[in-house]
C-alpha cells in the first residue's frame, strides 16, 4: 500500500507560500492549504513563523506580508521596533498594542496621525505612565478613554479627573482602587451621570458615601452591598424594608439577603434576645427586622400562625421555628400549599400527589 505521507513531501513551505502570494484574501487561502498539508502529513500544525522569516516579512513590500508579520503573535522586540516605523498604520497599530514594544517606540506612536495607532498606545499595559498623562489630553475621545481606564494613575490623578465632564472618564475615577475616598465621595454627593454601581464595586468608597445611595429597588446594585467592607448593617436593613414589602418574589427575596448580609440565617428557638416586649409588626419588614436585629424567633411564631400575615413571610418564620406537634397538626390543613407540604414532612407523612 503506498505510503500517503510520500504524495507531500515536496510541499511548499509556508514561507515560500507567503512570498509567493500578494493580496491579503489569497494569502489567507494558502495559509488554509499549507495547513491542510501539514496535518495530512501528519505534522503539528503551531502556525508559529521562524525569527528569520519574521524580520523578511516586516520588511517586505507588501503591506499584508508585514501586518502578518507583526500579528504573528511573536512578540520579537527587533520586529516591533521594525513595526513602529512601518508607513502602514495597521502595521503600527499592532505594534502600539504588543507588550514587546520598546518603551521608546510607544511614546513615538503616541503622537501618531492615526486616532487606532494612539488608542493601542493607550491601553497598552507597557506604555510610561508619564505618555499615558499626555494622551489624557488627546484630542479623540477614544484614546483619553483608554489611558485613564489603565488604573495606573495616582491620586492626584485621579481627583483632577473627577472633575470631568466625560462619563466614562467618571466611570474610570469611579473604579480605580488607586481613586482616594475623599474623591470617590466628592463622586458620590456632585451624582451627574449613573455610578453607583462603580462606587459599590470600588470597596474604597466610605461608609458615608454608600448611605445616599438611593432606595429604589435595584436588586443587582444593593446586593454588592453584601461584599463591600464599609457597607453598615443599618443601610442594608434600610435598603431591605424597601424590597420585603414589595409584592414581587424575587424583590423579597433579595430584601431577605439584605436584612441578614447574605444566606438567610435567623436567631434559633430559644438562642436569641428573649424577655423583651414583641412589638405591633405593621409591615413584614418590621418583623424580618426584629429577626435581624437578634430577636428570638419563637416571639414571631404567633404572627406567622395568623393567616392575615403574608404567606411567604409566614413560611418562612415556621421554616425555621421549631414549634410543637400540635402546631405541626394545625398546620398540615393551612390554605397556603407550602406551609402544608411543611407541615406534612415535619410530622412525617408524604406530601400529597397532585392529581391530573
Amino acid at each position: 500500500m503506498p505510503d500517503e505521507q510520500n504524495d507531500y513531501d515536496d510541499a511548499p513551505s509556508l514561507e515560500d507560500i507567503l512570498f509567493a502570494m500578494s493580496g491579503w484574501p489569497e494569502v489567507e487561502e494558502a495559509l488554509q492549504a499549507w495547513e491542510e498539508r501539514q496535518s495530512l502529513r501528519g505534522r503539528q500544525v503551531d502556525g508559529e513563523l521562524s525569527e528569520e522569516f519574521l524580520l523578511r516579512a516586516i520588511r517586505h513590500r507588501d503591506g499584508a506580508f508585514r501586518e502578518i508579520a507583526a500579528r504573528s503573535g511573536h512578540w520579537s522586540r527587533e520586529v516591533m521596533d521594525i513595526a513602529v516605523g512601518d508607513h502602514y498604520a495597521d502595521v503600527r497599530y499592532v505594534a502600539a498594542c504588543s507588550p514587546s514594544t520598546a518603551p521608546e517606540g510607544l511614546v513615538r506612536l503616541a503622537t501618531d496621525t492615526s486616532i487606532n495607532v494612539r488608542a493601542g498606545v493607550a491601553s497598552n499595559p507597557s506604555t510610561p505612565v508619564t505618555t499615558l498623562l499626555e494622551l489624557l489630553d488627546d484630542s479623540n475621545e477614544s484614546v483619553r478613554r483608554f489611558a485613564v481606564y489603565q488604573h495606573r494613575f495616582p491620586a492626584d490623578v485621579m481627583e483632577r479627573l473627577s472633575h470631568s465632564d466625560d462619563p466614562e472618564v467618571l466611570r474610570a475615577v469611579a473604579t480605580s482602587p488607586n481613586t482616594a475616598p475623599a474623591t470617590l465621595d466628592h463622586l458620590a454627593r456632585s451624582m451627574t451621570v449613573g455610578l453607583w454601581a462603580e462606587l459599590i464595586d470600588n470597596h474604597n468608597t466610605p461608609a458615608a458615601s454608600l448611605e445616599l445611595i438611593p432606595d429604589t429597588p435595584r436588586p443587582h446594585l444593593h446586593q454588592g452591598l453584601l461584599k463591600h467592607p464599609n457597607a453598615s448593617d443599618a443601610l442594608c436593613r434600610r435598603l431591605a424594608r424597601r424590597y420585603l414589602d414589595e409584592a414581587d418574589a424575587p424583590l423579597r427575596l433579595a430584601g431577605l439577603n439584605l436584612m441578614f448580609r447574605g444566606p438567610v440565617r435567623v436567631a434559633p428557638w430559644g438562642t436569641g434576645r428573649t424577655g423583651e416586649p414583641v412589638p405591633a409588626f405593621e409591615r413584614p419588614s418590621d418583623v424580618v427586622v426584629w429577626l435581624a436585629e437578634g430577636a428570638d424567633l419563637s416571639t414571631t411564631v404567633p404572627y406567622a400562625l395568623d393567616t392575615a400575615n403574608p404567606d411567604w413571610l409566614r413560611w418562612f418564620i415556621l421554616s425555621r421555628a421549631q414549634p410543637d406537634h400540635s402546631t405541626w397538626v394545625r398546620l398540615a390543613t393551612d390554605h397556603y400549599p407550602r406551609l402544608r407540604e411543611l407541615a406534612l414532612r415535619r410530622l412525617g407523612q408524604p406530601s400529597p400527589t397532585p392529581t391530573a
